[in-house]
């Protein structure tokens, strides 16, 4: 197979190693578009468009309000960055793609998606090859707007070709887009130049090309290139774009942004009709290609080429993305190697100013030749803004000057000055660190007393941590006092920078620290043991005495309810706890084998590396949140990983939208902290943790809205933390996740932050309580807390059981009497009434209450008492003649609750003496054998009732009873005389059968 380009070079481009590659961060917004030209152009391998797309533009549309290059690049349009003015050096490849695509220019530069179905038909309509390497690459050319005429030229094509492949065999570039890797065979398509495009240094000019080892790659003569900086390439800018510096000192370094690629600003240099050219170009990858020596002087920044040195970026001003920590780090370890090749140029004098980003010198005449290592904008008689807001010249400013020394305070109190002491000021040109860093200290704490700098030309700088690179507290300049500063560990860095001129009596300042807190925190629940309806619980908390003190916003509390099968809590209020025994009917199993078996959730299958099952869980912005989980991994693999996504705004995607995610790592002993935006996932921290296959680990996240922050605990152990400076602040629902292993959970709950005292509402379906008690031994509620202090230390979790019942008892009326209900009564000197046992399945009955009086729910004659459990009750008392007397009984539930009823009353009818006497005297015989004689006394009723209790005869208006007639057996009976002015009882001896 013939090699393409067999007799040239490549470089190393953006992927040094294919699988190891920095990729630039990137946004894909045309997903849909491309997925409809994958599904018009089959044929093309998905992830060529977007690769293409990747190394022109970054995945970002331009169009005409895009700056132009400073360099006079030609400027280019779309995804594909077409060309349609090449001023004729460039191929003009808008018009070309048009042309072969059969559309008009204007609808192809204008519109997204007929933009990318035009490249996508013009690829396919340039060769009939087909869509291995050697075929792409042969497409590609095509449409490349580089010429290839020079081996220079050649050179930045084969480089830009090498890009394009490269991300198409790299994993996480296709992974994000959701593609396999193609696995092209790159040595086919560049043979033996393969091999040195993989070395990590190059030197090339117009006649040799060299690896890193000198051998000589192309036969010829020609002259050697300049060694200034150990550079990946050398490609030499024809003698047409460049002259002498003509005695003129070098003593200042540009820094540009090209507003097009990498290989683009090597091909244009190349054009003896751009009138340009520069010393270096770097890409986002971090690769650096020579096109000057340092000597000669380059065409890049108007009047003031003479004397500085230019680096020219590719990307655009407008695309933050391509400042990428690889270019960074090469610029500020190339600008590094300037300072210190004798021109006398001090890294200390680079612009640092927090303003330097959007300052513009002919807008403002700043910053002047104070500073030595500057964008372009910052030269005077420019027009152009390059680097542009985006540029962290901050950051910048750490890499270009790495050496400084660091003063470490260990005592743990001190004062602490500026290098001018109590009396002088400070000195100019100056920078230095200051690690404030007691033996054993857990938090510092620093108070100004005095501060003045010259403002807004030398700053104070405030990290939380050991270096430059900690979290920044603050950073303050001119009289803006500090104040107090406190670190968050036993660690405060302060860096104070000074420009050239203006020095200021600086600071005075005095430092205390506290010891290192490892005790955790400690907290107990308070609750009433029965609840009938909304009510507080209280938590007793401490720390230690001179501990950290216990984080308000990190007080965690899960209320959970019982519903006679299940406990779980109110998703839809963000609580959430599930056993798996059964498990919660919710979960969604979206990816995977997963299975609820033996109390826990089982994943099973291990080829899947994104499983997902997830449930809807509301997490709201004023809220923070406590995950706590038991998590088991096991399998065969050699990339075991499993945790748990939470947060999401879409748990079905793949990745589940917005999002953050814990993973452990099995095989290489890893814990890890990941942010998902738009569906795409960065990794945020990757610790040392063992994890062993087959144990069981506790694990527990804390995620902090207010301050950003995520912590890790496994086993007890804070192993990971992160600090997210645009947290997620909501989501709706949480998702179980495994990657190429089987992985067990249990023992799943979710926790929100509370107040000291907790208000807790009971009673409906949108409440935290929604059920009873289903019987008096099994509370219907449950709350759990963990609460954490300022150094991390978790406390142990509290729990308590609640019994719920808002139901009063249920209560079935009163009767007067002592038994069947009663209107009148003849015995003056006691009353009756009885009940029926009253119900209540939530709290059962506790006891009764009695009271008796004139009225209905009077108490005037017998106050409410306690009976017991009785359900009846016998009060001695002196009736008064024709009175009423009302029974009102309560039910008493355990809870506490309370159900009344009251009798219909029963009035008291004495019997006088006399009369009772001529009753006694007209009933005869008595005793008898059979015939009883009863008085004549108008409406008389009479009652006869055995020795049980049990009416046996009865009748109304007769002279006598005819006890044999009823069958009635030899026994005592009652007879009982009723009329409409009395009743009364008398004994009957009926003596035979």
């Amino acid at each position: 197979m013939t090699r393409l380009f067999t007799s040239l070079l490549f470089t190393v481009s953006i992927l040094t190693g294919i699988a190891n590659a920095q990729l630039r961060t990137f946004k894909n917004d045309y997903q849909a578009e491309f997925s409809v030209a994958y599904s018009e152009y089959p044929q093309i391998p998905q992830g060529l468009l977007e690769a293409v797309a990747y190394n022109r533009t970054n995945l970002s549309y331009m169009d005409e309000s895009e700056l132009g290059s400073c360099s006079g690049l030609p400027q280019s349009f779309g995804l594909f960055g077409l060309i349609e003015d090449g001023k004729g050096y460039f191929s003009n490849t808008l018009s070309l793609v048009a042309e072969l695509s059969g559309n008009e220019v204007s609808a192809v530069k204008s519109y997204p998606a007929m933009h990318i179905l035009a490249y996508a038909e013009a690829l396919c309509s340039v060769s009939v090859l087909e869509w291995n390497g050697n075929g792409m690459s042969q497409r590609l050319i095509h449409l490349s707007e580089l010429p290839h005429e020079t081996e220079a030229q050649i050179f930045a094509l084969e480089m830009q070709l090498y890009e394009v492949l490269s991300l198409l065999n790299n994993r996480e570039f296709m992974s994000q887009l959701g593609y396999a890797v193609l696995n092209l065979d790159l040595e086919d398509v560049f043979g033996s130049n393969l091999e040195l495009l993989s070395s990590k240094r190059i030197l090339m000019n117009g006649e040799h090309i060299y690896n890193e080892s000198g051998e000589t790659y192309r036969a010829g003569g020609g002259i050697a290139p300049c060694f200034d900086y150990a550079a990946d390439a050398f490609v030499q800018t024809p003698t047409c774009n460049y002259s002498s510096r003509s005695g003129t000192a070098i003593n200042a370094v540009t820094i540009h942004t090209i507003q097009g690629t990498y290989a683009g600003a090597i091909s244009w240099a190349q054009n003896c009709n751009a009138n340009v050219s520069y010393h270096y170009v770097v890409s986002s990858s971090g690769q650096i290609t020579q096109m000057l020596c340092e000597a000669d002087k380059g065409w890049h920044v108007g009047t003031e080429n003479p004397y500085t040195i230019g680096i020219e970026h590719d990307g655009y001003v407008t695309d933050p993305s391509n400042y990428t920590a690889a270019m960074y780090a090469a610029t500020g370890d190339l600008c590094y190697d300037i300072t210190q090749s004798g021109y006398g140029i001090n890294g200390l004098r680079t612009a640092y100013f927090p303003w330097s980003a959007t300052t513009n010198y002919n807008a403002t005449n700043t910053p002047g030749s104070c500073v030595h290592i500057k964008g372009h904008q910052h030269f005077p008689n420019q027009t152009h803004t390059d680097p542009g807001q985006y540029w962290d010249w901050d950051y910048f400013y750490k890499l270009v000057n790495p050496n400084t020394p660091t003063t470490t305070l260990a005592s743990p109190t001190g004062n602490f000055y500026d290098s001018g002491g109590q009396i002088g000021v400070y000195y100019s040109n100056e920078r230095s660190l200051t690690l404030i860093a007691p033996t054993g200290a857990s938090s510092i704490s620093v108070t100004f007393q005095s501060f003045d700098l010259e403002e807004n030309w030398d700053y104070l700088y405030v990290y939380d941590g050991t270096d430059v690179f900690s979290p920044l507290i603050g950073y303050y300049t001119g009289t803006n006092n500090p104040g107090t500063v406190t670190s968050n560990n036993g660690h405060l860095l302060f860096e104070f920078r000074s420009d050239c001129a203006t020095a200021e009596p600086g600071w005075e300042a005095t430092w205390n620290s506290q010891g290192e807190d490892t005790a955790p925190p400690t907290v107990e629940i308070n609750t009433n043991n029965w609840e009938t309806e909304n009510f507080y619980a209280f938590y007793s908390e401490n720390d230690n005495q001179g501990g950290s003190g216990v984080v308000d916003e990190e007080r965690f509390s899960s209320v959970l309810d019982f519903d006679g099968t299940r406990w779980s809590g109110n998703t839809n209020l963000g609580f959430f706890y599930d056993d798996f025994n059964p498990g919660l009917p919710e979960w969604v199993s979206e990816v995977g084998t997963w299975n609820i078996n033996g109390g826990t959730a089982i994943q099973s299958d291990e080829v899947n590396a994104n499983t997902n099952l997830h449930i809807p869980l509301t997490q709201e912005q004023f809220n923070n949140y406590l995950y706590s989980y038991r998590i088991r991994l096991n399998g065969s693999g050699t990339n075991r990983r499993a945790g748990i996504h939470f947060m999401c705004s879409d748990a079905s995607l793949e990745n589940r939208g917005d999002s953050y995610f814990i993973y452990l790592r099995a095989d290489n002993d890893k814990v890890q902290i990941y942010k998902v935006t738009n569906d795409v996932w960065s990794l945020e921290t990757d610790d040392d943790f063992t994890i062993d296959p087959n144990v069981w680990y506790d694990v527990k996240v804390v995620c902090n809205h207010f301050t950003g922050e995520i912590r890790l605990y496994v086993a007890g152990e804070m192993v990971s933390s992160w600090t997210d400076p645009n947290p997620i602040t909501t989501g709706n629902s949480i998702s179980l996740r495994t990657g190429n292993c089987a992985a067990e959970y249990d023992d799943l709950r979710v926790y929100k932050s509370r107040i000291g005292a907790q208000y807790i509402n009971v009673g409906t379906a949108s409440d935290p309580v929604r059920y009873q008690n289903p019987n008096p031994n099994t509370p219907a509620c449950e709350i759990r807390t963990y609460i954490f202090d300022g150094a991390g230390n978790c406390s142990n979790e509290d729990s308590a059981l609640v019994n719920i019942d808002w139901s009063p008892p249920i209560l079935s009326g009163v009767d007067d009497g002592q038994g069947t209900d009663i209107d009148e009564t003849n015995d003056g000197t006691q009353l009756f009434a009885n009940w029926l046992m009253a119900t209540d399945p939530n709290s059962g009955i506790d006891h009764y209450e009695a009271a008796i009086g004139n009225v209905p729910g009077g108490i005037d004659i017998y106050p409410f008492s306690n009976e017991g459990l009785n359900t009846s009750i016998n009060i001695p008392y002196s009736l008064v003649p024709n009175e009423w007397y009302f029974t009102t009984v309560k039910a008493v539930n355990g809870a506490g609750l309370e159900e009344a009823d009251t009798s219909d009353g029963q009035q008291y009818l004495p019997i006088t003496v006399g009369i009772e006497e001529f009753l006694k005297q007209s009933i005869y015989p008595n005793p008898t054998t059979g015939i009883v004689n009863l008085p004549q006394i108008n409406d008389l009723k009479w009652q006869l009732f055995d020795a049980t209790g049990r009416l046996v005869a009865r009748g109304s208006n007769e002279k006598q009873i005819n006890l044999r007639a009823f069958g009635l057996s030899k026994q005592v009976y009652t007879l009982r005389l009723i009329t409409n002015n009395f009743h009364t009882s008398f004994k009957i001896v009926h003596l035979e059968n």
